[in-house]
């Protein structure tokens, strides 16, 4: 009787064919929903310059539940080395190749920057990145890409993307070398990253030059802790839920990490779509006795 009810009333409030892209109704519908890959990298066991993280599971589950609670397909994976991360790309890029859905690729671990080069590393990662020196910049960009995913590389993996739908990276790590590092190698560029892929954006967590919180055990990192809860706001565009997370991840960094972002987008896109909002407040409100 409630599903009937709710059914009815979702007609009632909306297009109910544009309701079935996203949240509870398209499972009912079984549409396809929104694809997600979610890494967290947190045990850095061989590392020689990188210890193990604290949050980056906890962020990754942070994010997981967010995006299923408004409908997303999303697929966590934890603690990859090389192989494991290229291939996790190679299954998400095969995944979401035919464009028929928005698509997210999260990565929370650490993270290096090189001339504005960023490396996504994996849990075996054994390169002391701090033993190089100004000057060597070509050298440790080329020995991260034998050891690490290069940003330009997932990029390059969803190129098939046609740009019908968004595609959405999120980056939570340090675009710099070691928390420790005082190395002129990791210097902050000015310059975007060079995005070719049509109708796309690129989340950071922090700007170049710079490390990325990890925060409290257990807590959540400065930035998933905001974004994750910003994303959920009902009828907010993305750039509404990027304002919304910069401010709490200003707050809690006393402005150190701002959490920059980059678009190729040539549609709005919503998390949760003000006629889908209203959709869930009537079907919450027809669960209550």
């Amino acid at each position: 009787v409630k599903l009937c009810r709710w059914l009815s009333q979702a007609e009632l409030c909306c297009h109910f064919e544009r309701s079935l892209t996203i949240g509870p109704l398209s499972q009912l519908a079984g549409s396809r929903r929104r694809t997600a890959l979610i890494v967290c990298n947190q045990s850095y066991g061989k590392s020689r310059c990188f210890p193990a993280l604290q949050n980056p599971i906890a962020d990754g589950q942070l994010l997981e539940e967010a995006l299923e609670e408004l409908g997303w397909k999303v697929q966590v994976q934890v603690d990859l080395d090389c192989q494991g991360l290229y291939q996790a790309l190679r299954d998400f890029r095969d995944a979401v190749s035919d464009d028929e859905c928005a698509a997210m690729f999260a990565f929370v671990g650490h993270g290096v920057e090189v001339n504005g080069k960023l490396f996504l590393l994996p849990t075996d990662v054994e390169l002391d990145v701090d033993s190089y020196s100004a000057g060597k910049e070509r050298d440790l960009q080329a020995d991260l890409r034998r050891c690490s995913l290069p940003f330009d590389d997932v990029h390059t993996n969803l190129k098939d993307r046609s740009g019908r739908h968004p595609t959405l990276f999120v980056l939570d790590c340090c675009r710099s070398g070691s928390a420790n590092t005082r190395s002129p190698v990791f210097r902050p560029v000015t310059t975007a990253q060079n995005l070719e892929l049509r109708n796309s954006y690129v989340i950071y967590s922090t700007q170049s030059g710079q490390v990325a919180m990890d925060g409290k055990p257990g807590a959540g990192g400065p930035f998933m802790s905001a974004f994750a809860r910003a994303l959920r706001s009902p009828g907010q565009e993305l750039n509404e839920v990027l304002i919304e997370t910069r401010r709490a991840v200003m707050s809690r960094t006393d402005g150190t990490q701002m959490a920059p972002s980059q678009s190729l987008l040539v549609q709005k896109f919503f998390f949760c779509p003000p006629e889908v909002a209203a959709c869930l407040d009537l079907a919450s409100a027809a669960e209550e006795p």
